[in-house]
């Protein structure tokens, strides 16, 4: 139990019935926490009585407070464990997502970018098939039972060659491994064609893109210099959503999302931004603050 700045007496703690947690004072209540995931907010003079062994048990913060595992006697050991080991099983499985930065080359001047972009003739920045497979290894070393791995970039699409050489690498791979092996990709959609979108269907390469709220807004930060950006993005998201169900292939696991950047522009126009998603068909709005 942390003591930092402590309304109690420290020698009349009724240790013996408490269970470990934490807490910290916030404005004129105590916040309480513990090991399991639960937590309460009390009154100073309900957390001091709790401490120094005052509160009465016949109460309801009482017995709430013991169903939490905040006192002993509200749940047994096993359970207590268990719901401890719940909370942790994280710790066990490994990483499940492994971005793949496929190359720094990018086409789009977005305003408010942080990565380290270059120019669409420096290959030299481009993912070598020698790094892609050191990378694909390295991910299916992972203890985890399930494994996505991501393409990013600059644009992915400037490294075709590697992005499917991954593709095959890994399903040959996972013949043995036998995880569960899923890919994505997040892309402006510049270099799109008909026959990667085949490639990338029929591979279930799951797509994502950047739409920032209506056309004007979108244009003003995501900066393309061959042509409207946004006509470009939202003609691809229709058209991968449109051939998802073409193929008859299940919503909710095939469907092609958008991430709007929220910036300074954004703020007031809001309800414009929402009202592009559900005109685009999207099914939620994930909301991607600057990177400082």
């Amino acid at each position: 139990m942390s003591t930092s700045v402590a309304p109690f007496d420290l020698a009349r703690a009724q240790t013996s019935s408490l269970l470990p947690f934490n807490f910290r004072k916030v404005g004129d209540s105590y916040f309480m926490a513990n090991e399991i995931g639960e937590h309460a907010i009390v009154t100073a003079g309900d957390f001091k009585a709790l401490v120094e062994g005052d509160l009465s048990p016949d109460g309801e913060l009482y017995r709430s407070l013991r169903a939490k595992g905040f006192v002993a006697g509200g749940i047994t050991d096993g359970e207590y464990r268990e719901r401890y080991w719940a909370r942790r099983a994280h710790v066990m499985h490994g990483p499940i997502l492994h971005a793949m930065v496929l190359t720094e080359r990018c086409n789009f001047g977005c305003q408010y970018c942080h990565s380290s972009i270059v120019g669409m003739k420096r290959t030299d920045t481009d993912m070598s098939i020698a790094t892609a497979e050191k990378s694909v290894d390295f991910a299916f070393n992972t203890p985890s039972s399930g494994l996505t791995i991501e393409f990013q970039g600059g644009e992915p699409l400037a490294n075709w060659e590697v992005l499917q050489h991954v593709v095959a690498y890994a399903r040959d791979k996972n013949r043995s491994a036998q995880k569960a092996l899923s890919f994505s990709l997040v892309t402006n959609m510049s270099l799109m064609t008909d026959e990667k979108l085949d490639y990338l269907i029929e591979n279930r390469v799951q797509i994502c893109t950047s739409i920032d709220g209506p056309r004007d807004l979108h244009n003003r930060v995501r900066i393309y210099k061959e042509g409207d950006s946004w006509e470009l993005s939202t003609g691809w998201l229709r058209k991968v959503n449109q051939r998802y169900k073409d193929l008859g292939l299940d919503p909710n696991l095939y469907h092609a999302e958008a991430l709007p950047t929220i910036t300074r522009h954004s703020l007031d126009r809001w309800k414009e931004v929402v009202d592009t998603y559900v005109d685009l068909g999207c099914r939620a709005v994930f909301l991607r603050v600057l990177d400082p």
